[in-house]
This record gives C-alpha cells, structure tokens and sequence, in this order.
C-alpha cells in the first residue's frame, strides 16, 4: 500500500474527528445551564461500567463458550463500542455543564479568578486531547486495538465537580 495514502487517510481521519467533536461542541453550549439539583446529584461513579466495557476479558469468556461463533463476537464488541460512544456523549456533556457552571462562578466571584480560568483552560484541553484519543482508539478497537483507559476523563469531570463545589456550593444557576 501506498504510504502517501495512508498518511493522507490518517490525516483526514483526525481532522473529522476533530470537525466532529467541534460541532458537538457547538451544539452542547446551545443547550442550557446545570441546575443547582444536578449539581447535587452528578456523580461520576455512573461512568464506572467504561472501564470495563470494552475488557477483552468478557469477550475471551464468551469465547469460551459452546456454540460460540465469531460473528456473536464482532456483534457484541459492535454494540459494546455503541455503547462506549454513547458514555462519551454523555462525558462531553457533563464537562461543559461543570465547566460552564465554573465559568459563571467566575463571572459573579467578587476577586479576579485568573488562576482559576488558566486550571480551567488547561484542564479543558487535556480533557479534548483525552476524548479526541478515545474516539481514535475506538475506531481502531474493530481492529483488536484496547481503547484507552477513561479513568483520566473521568477524573476531569471529577475535578471539576470538586473545585465548583468547593467554590459556590450554592452559587450554581437555579
């Protein structure tokens, strides 16, 4: 195979990933606001099951199994990978709730936060650079390759939650 096409294919595959997760990203801010009720109910233990959801260990045991076919395999991992994407929407979501909650908090604090807006900012992009690596290697998991580990996109949210909360345990929108 020709290596211009491939690194042409590699290219473009990275800019529509990134043309797509800058249009969901668009779209999620038209949404509205967190309330101060989700505020207090969010918790990130509901993103647990990810970091199992793609385990090789499942799909060897299914292996294992009498009658097992291929194909139950690749529907299963296809449905799993469904599933994946859907937990990453929902990542996505809860960020830019925390972070526009943060970015209000911001606004209305009576001291300039500009320590708070640079934490903020950097943990914004490491967030992007984490999911960006997660929808790239979830493309790849078709081919056999472990996505990468969510523990980390979680902790984003987590930390979030923690400085907002430790912030303006009231202040959030109502």
């Amino acid at each position: 195979m020709n290596p211009l096409i491939v690194t042409a294919g590699g290219v473009f595959l990275a800019l529509a990933l990134v043309l797509l997760l800058l249009a969901r990203r668009v779209l999620d801010r038209s949404s509205n606001g967190p309330s101060a009720e989700w505020l207090r109910s969010f918790d990130t233990a509901r993103y647990r099951p990810m970091e199992r959801l793609l385990s090789e260990a499942d799909f060897a045991f299914l292996a294992s199994q009498v009658g097992y076919e291929p194909r139950i395999g690749r529907k299963l991992r296809a449905a799993r990978r469904r599933i994946f994407r859907q937990y990453l929407r929902c990542l996505r979501k809860d960020f830019a709730r925390l972070e526009a909650c943060l970015r209000w908090v911001m606004v209305h604090s009576e001291v300039d936060r500009a320590d708070l807006a640079r934490a903020l900012r950097r943990q914004k992009l490491l967030f992007f650079a984490g999911l960006l690596s997660a929808e790239g290697r979830l493309l790849l998991h078709g081919v056999g390759l472990q996505p990468s580990d969510v523990r980390r996109l979680v902790g984003s949210l987590d930390l979030l939650r923690g400085e907002l909360r430790r912030l303006a345990p009231v202040a959030v929108r109502a």
